[in-house]
């Protein structure tokens, strides 16, 4: 059984739904699969020990908690598109699926939790479980039924098509040293190789999609080689990678790629927007103190520290981001403007050409709001660091208890400050971790008989408050 850490926000929102959670225990599997949301969605999140990540709870934008069946943890899900639905495997194995343009949702049987990689439904609900080790689950008259992989095939990921065709990605081996990376079909009762292979194990990182009615798929291969299955042939970017998110972008022929890529002690996150030519382009761009995990539509970026705290995008980071998007943009308009022995494009009669003309304008207009981005995120810095007032801090128990026979109690740390609306505390005076967003910590309770136990808080500007607080320990 796996013991959390904590239970943690990934954003996707700035606004977080507050309350105190109690995760349910995740199921024992040794992986698990790809994990997307919405974009007018987001999610609550918890982190075990071995830095899993389960999802607890959904909510919307507007605040709205859905909460599903047996408060079960989810540790496998896929966001349907075409068909405007979430379904997701959770702890212990229960199925269920989510219906987007309602809220409702409908609970499947349970299924053996161990090596699942992939889940989605047909147009009539059915769902599909794609199985590690060659075959899919699926609902066939209330039990389940498998469907057997083409022979020798592990696959990593699974998709279904507006047809209801299933696609998947996987590793087919061709003799007892060698295996290749393909990309498969199931239309009409046949599996059918789509593009070419490639010649490589796969391994399980990596994840299909569908768009555009083609199959596209995003791989971490060897020596910090991006590859990305275009819907015929595979394309090789190098980018350093680490973890990686693939995110269809619905306007453009372009995804979002996330990869940590700074091997120093320092982590730097890097969204990078993947063009079918095979070109990059950065968007946004953090550097670090630990690991984080998280992409979002709507800010550039959700950071969540995948070792059991939580960084909130505060708005003077979610500023800066759109600013140095605004600032690549530009450039990016710029350079497109000049030929390839840097002169200004012009046709015959010396005439700047009507698109250079055009993106001269366009370069003009996001100056404008870059520079008015800019103003704004000096205002915040300025208002951020002329702050000199500590947060007010009180102590209480979450029990309303001030004795406890264990090592520990839980505690709620009631915060207020004139400016900050983000903390971290400390229990000795120097190291501080981020406050939940619960503001529930658990506090020490070493010694036998009355326990005096202090804490630190620190707002954005650096002052600190304190409250103490004495617990007994019978």
């Amino acid at each position: 059984m796996k013991k959390y850490i904590s239970v943690l926000v990934v954003a996707f929102f700035l606004s977080i739904v507050g309350g105190v959670l109690t995760p349910a225990s995740a199921a024992t599997n040794d992986w698990q699969g790809p994990f997307t949301v919405p974009e007018n969605f987001g999610v609550i999140l918890a982190i075990d020990n071995e830095f899993n990540i389960y999802c607890t709870q959904f909510y919307t934008y507007n605040g709205v908690n859905l909460k599903y069946p047996d408060n079960a943890t989810m540790y496998l899900a896929k966001i349907d598109y075409v068909r405007n639905r979430i379904c997701f495997v959770a702890a212990g194995g229960k199925v269920y699926s989510l219906d987007l343009s309602n809220a409702q949702f409908t609970k499947y049987p349970g299924i053996a939790p161990n090596n699942l990689v992939g889940v989605v439904s047909d147009s009539a609900g059915i769902p599909y479980v794609l199985h590690y080790s060659g075959y899919i689950y699926y609902l066939n008259g209330g039990s389940w039924s498998t469907l057997s992989l083409p022979g020798g095939t592990t696959a990593v990921d699974m998709v279904m098509d507006k047809s209801d065709s299933i696609w998947i990605i996987g590793n087919k081996k061709i003799d007892y040293y060698t295996a290749v990376t393909n990309v498969q079909c199931y239309k009409d009762g046949v599996w059918v190789a789509y593009g070419k292979d490639l010649n490589h194990n796969l391994g399980r990182y990596a994840e299909i999609y569908i768009y555009n009615d083609k199959p596209y798929v995003i791989h971490r291969g060897w020596f910090d080689t991006l590859r990305v299955f275009n819907g015929t042939d595979w394309v090789d970017t190098s980018v350093q990678s680490y973890m990686l998110k693939f995110l269809p972008n619905k306007n453009k022929q372009e995804f979002l790629i996330e990869c940590r890529d700074d091997s120093s002690t320092n982590y730097s996150i890097k969204v990078i927007d993947y063009r079918l030519d095979g070109s990059i382009r950065n968007v946004s761009h953090l550097i670090s103190p630990g690991p984080y995990f998280g992409l979002s539509y709507k800010v550039g970026m959700s950071i969540v520290h995948t070792k059991g705290g939580i960084y909130y995008i505060s708005t003077p980071i979610s500023a800066v981001i759109v600013s140095v998007q605004a600032f690549n943009d530009t450039n990016y308009i710029r350079n497109s403007m000049l030929s390839t022995s840097g002169g200004i494009v012009q046709d015959a009669s010396g005439t700047v050409l009507d698109e250079a003309r055009q993106a001269k304008n366009e370069a003009r207009t996001a100056n404008t709001k870059l520079d008015t981005i800019q103003t704004t995120v000096t205002n915040i810095q300025n208002s951020i660091g002329a702050d000199t007032t500590p947060p007010v801090v009180k102590i209480r128990t979450v029990s309303g208890a001030v004795a406890t026979s264990g090592g520990s109690i839980q505690a709620v740390l009631d915060v207020s400050d004139n400016l900050s609306s983000t903390f971290t505390y400390s229990l000795d005076g120097s190291l501080y971790n981020p406050l939940p967003v619960n503001k529930v910590i658990s506090l020490p309770v070493s010694s036998p008989g009355p326990n005096v136990i202090s804490v630190w808080v620190k707002d954005q500007a650096g002052n600190v408050g304190t409250a103490s607080i004495s617990i007994r320990k019978l």
